[in-house]
């Protein structure tokens, strides 16, 4: 999460913690949609420096 520094980020699939969750608790309903503003706006950002260095990259001659 490049938005909010204070919160954790984990590599998981919302799947996975359905999986966990109904092992865990029984059956539960869940909703997969959700605003994730922070997280839509850190791959906005990653996104924007991604395409800042491919620019650099591209400014520079690959040969001399």
């Amino acid at each position: 999460n490049m938005v909010n520094r204070r919160k954790e980020f984990f590599q998981v699939s919302l799947d996975e913690i359905e999986k966990i969750v109904l092992q865990n608790h029984g059956e539960i309903e869940f909703t997969k949609l959700a605003e994730a503003r922070q997280y839509r706006e850190t791959l906005a950002l990653r996104e924007s420096l991604r395409k800042s260095v491919e620019e650099k990259e591209e400014a520079f001659p690959a040969e001399i």
